[in-house]
């Protein structure tokens, strides 16, 4: 794994160090580590705040995306982002962190350089958290293209950049790292333990299906074909991520539910984007049968 996740939960358990000191918790340094090694559940519970106030974020952040508040709503109760987002690991910060580069690259494409910058950067700490955010490279030179190759280039130096302020060790000792990097990569091509056959149909068939449920499964992959065929340009920012992520997540053998998370925002996405669509084209039918009864 990169280290921003794990240097912000350090930067976490400095602070409950100082609390601890002030309210005579810990009398110091050795009663603080003792504490922690000896598994105090104040550490886990500190992790678990950090995913908590990440996967309540992505809600917030899918407020202001196609679907707005139905999308939100859908990924508030979804149970596979509910479920990871009380877990003190790395992957719903990095979705988080992903859908926020996917919002703001869709701002960008309206040419504003402010929105470009904070995308680039979020991608660039989603990669950080996570390497596999690093296809969040895809969305973010589609929105930069309008403005060129210079302003794709820019995004690209920007996002680069964020994620070695999260992770420097990968240049100051990239012997480790790309060892470490290759070891994962054949641990993900071998499988692990148990045989789920085809990879893709696996998370389609169970991952997504029990995760988010059959409805919004539906409803978010009819709603980026809708997508595409009213704005293919907005879509392809908005949904080329989790689309390139599911394809290149299901070339490997190892089927964990929590590695599909990050497709759960942009299908609920997706979903509440359709939902309202079909919503405002249901109100002029509502109000012509008002209109009929009144008559009536």
């Amino acid at each position: 794994y990169p280290t921003l996740f794990k240097y912000v939960v350090f930067a976490a358990f400095g602070g409950w160090y100082a609390i601890g000191r002030a309210i005579g918790e810990f009398a110091g340094q050795e009663d603080f580590l003792r504490s922690f090694f000896d598994g105090a559940v104040t550490f886990r519970l500190i992790m678990r705040g950090i995913s908590v106030v990440m996967g309540t974020a992505a809600v917030a952040l899918l407020a202001r995306a196609p679907g707005r508040l139905w999308g939100a709503a859908l990924l508030a109760v979804a149970m596979l982002a509910v479920r990871d987002s009380h877990f003190g690991v790395t992957d719903t910060s990095m979705v988080t962190l992903c859908v926020g580069a996917v919002v703001a690259a869709d701002a960008a494409r309206g040419g504003s350089r402010r929105a470009l910058l904070i995308a680039a950067v979020l991608a660039g700490l989603a990669t950080s958290t996570k390497y596999t955010a690093a296809l969040t490279c895809v969305p973010l030179a589609l929105a930069a293209w309008s403005g060129g190759p210079r302003r794709v280039a820019l995004a690209a130096v920007v996002m680069v950049a964020a994620f070695f302020v999260g992770s420097p060790f990968v240049l100051l000792d990239f012997r480790t790292f790309l060892q470490d990097f290759q070891f994962e990569a054949t641990h993900m091509a071998a499988g692990q333990y148990v045989d789920v056959g085809n990879t893709w149909v696996h998370h389609l068939t169970h991952s997504l299906r029990y995760g988010v449920g059959l409805p919004i499964l539906i409803l978010g992959a009819a709603g980026m074909v809708a997508a595409a065929v009213e704005d293919p340009r907005r879509a392809a920012v908005l949904y080329s991520f989790p689309l390139i992520y599911f394809a290149v997540i299901g070339r490997g053998e190892v089927a964990f539910y929590r590695y599909i998370l990050p497709v759960v925002p942009f299908l609920c996405m997706a979903a509440g984007a359709l939902i309202e669509r079909l919503a405002a084209r249901s109100v002029p039918l509502a109000g012509v049968a008002q209109i009929g009864r009144a008559h009536v």
